[in-house]
């Protein structure tokens, strides 16, 4: 049916300036996006420092926690974004064993929720103490 031209190796209309016009454009929007959040950072922290002055210390150490954490938790989501990355990248190389590597990025992906509690326990101290408490009644 096919005859003996056919050969999946061999693609004669693909063309790959789109893909690296593709990957040039994500990587300059993902580094725009980096600028504009480091900006946002730093101006939150450049807010707190103002009002250490204006608020009682119990409260700016709340909000400096809680600032921390949300931070943690951010960071967190950087399991979601990045083996996708990753995937695109390991075939677009063709690595050897390409498949078991794609795995394993698969499976670090799914540990964002349980990455994500976990932060959340040991950067917001509510929750630790209340982990804390558990394990220690325990014994």
């Amino acid at each position: 049916m096919w005859g003996s031209s056919f050969s999946l190796s061999v693609v004669d209309n693909f063309v790959f300036g789109e893909i690296v016009d593709n990957i040039i454009f994500a990587v300059t929007c993902g580094i725009i996006v980096f600028i504009v959040f480091c900006i946002i950072l730093v101006n939150i922290f450049r807010m707190l420092n103002i009002l250490k002055h204006k608020i009682s210390r119990s409260n700016y150490r709340k909000h400096r926690t809680a600032i921390w954490s949300l931070l943690g938790q951010f960071a967190t989501s950087a399991v979601c974004f990045i083996p996708p990355l990753l995937v695109v990248f390991v075939i677009i190389v063709g690595m050897d064993d390409a498949q078991l590597i794609v795995q394993l990025i698969l499976v670090v992906s799914c540990l964002h929720s349980s990455l994500n509690g976990m932060v959340l326990v040991v950067t917001f101290p509510p929750y630790r103490k209340f982990v804390l408490s558990l394990l220690w009644r325990g014994k």
